[in-house]
């Protein structure tokens, strides 16, 4: 099996496992985390003894490298079953994880290349059993970064990968990031692709298919029908009382293994959740993300090796009260105990 003739360096890191077992069914884009070009990133991977690499590093340039040969498994997602299925790149990116746009042009070129010459079908569908995965599904951890996470959900990243194929020859001339279909999408919540009603190039129709308990979100994540109430103005304030229609995010707690196992992550229906005793137990590693006050000092790595690690619940809506239980529901979606939240006051 060859590498990418798109690749212009190679320095393969013994930090592998050397032949894969399983056949290349996935792609798995990462961050760095830092600024580099896919040289530097393949450089790092071959001298550090830290035990991480991926197949291939994008520079912020756009620049191509091999670390690990395509046909070997390398270690980059805190999980054999996928790193065994999944060729992982590294990508270079911005310090608002955003990945310039000779990064990103080149991370969809890549990602073509790859799944032509592995009959791959690109699409993520917000479980493992995707053809695109993330790190966050496998540990809690902030990678590929909120930038490219969002390019991921949203289907945008899969889009600019089949227009970069030649499935969608009408944006195949066009530059990756503007190759996308405009699409509406409706979903319990953004953040549950498996709720996902249907996607509409017209937002008439969007809203026509919109039913109670349901949103309507463009490319981008945002929520455009129903129309949300501006959020109030003021401080994140803890201890307020809530109500239906808040913003609403949580301070920073902390986490535990499952009653019965040696484990924080658990797949509950089919998500990976990471159990947070004060929100009241699974929440889907999707929406936390890593406290400032864990203070391990590598934002990217996976935390939960931390016996000191902390989350904060990210931002989310308010759709559901049980006053009874004092609980409130996240995007028409789950439910947590209200004790850790903080609304705009």
């Amino acid at each position: 099996m060859a590498n990418s003739s798109l690749a212009t360096y190679r320095n393969v890191t013994g930090n592998q496992s050397g032949q894969r077992t399983q056949k290349i069914t996935k792609i798995t884009p990462h961050y760095m985390v830092a600024a580099w070009s896919g040289k530097q990133c393949a450089d790092y991977f071959a001298g550090t003894g830290r035990q991480a690499s991926s197949n291939y590093c994008v520079g912020v340039n756009g620049d191509i490298a091999v670390s690990v040969d395509e046909n070997c498994r390398a270690w980059a997602s805190s999980s054999e079953w996928n790193d065994q299925r999944a060729v992982t790149i590294e990508c270079g990116n911005n310090p608002d994880s955003s990945l310039p746009a000779a990064a990103y042009n080149s991370l969809v070129a890549l990602c073509a290349d790859i799944c032509k010459r592995n009959g791959i079908n690109p699409h993520y569908d917000g479980t493992v059993n995707g053809s695109i995965t993330m790190h966050q599904q496998f540990a809690a951890t902030s990678c590929p970064g909120p930038w490219l996470k969002n390019k991921i959900i949203s289907g945008q990243f899969e889009n600019d990968i089949e227009a970069k194929m030649g499935q969608n020859p009408q944006t195949n001339d066009k530059p990756a990031q503007n190759a996308s279909k405009a699409l509406y999408r409706v979903r319990k919540s953004w953040a549950d692709p498996k709720s996902q009603l249907g996607a509409f190039a017209s937002l008439d129709n969007a809203k026509k298919a919109c039913k109670a308990g349901y949103t309507v979100y463009d490319n981008n994540g945002k929520a455009v029908y129903p129309v949300a109430a501006k959020p109030a103005a003021g401080k994140w304030t803890q201890n307020c009382i809530l109500k239906e229609g808040d913003r609403a995010k949580s301070v920073s707690c902390g986490i535990a293994v499952f009653p019965g196992t040696n484990s924080a992550i658990k797949n509950i229906d089919g998500v990976n959740c990471v159990n947070v005793p004060a929100l009241g137990g699974g929440v889907p590693l999707l929406d936390v993300t890593e406290a400032s006050d864990s203070k391990d000092g590598n934002p990217k790595d996976n935390y939960l090796a931390n016996t000191n690690a902390r989350i904060t619940m990210d931002e989310f809506t308010v759709t559901g009260i049980d006053m009874s239980k004092d609980t409130v529901q996240v995007d028409n979606a789950y439910w947590v105990k209200a004790g850790p939240l903080m609304a705009r006051r």
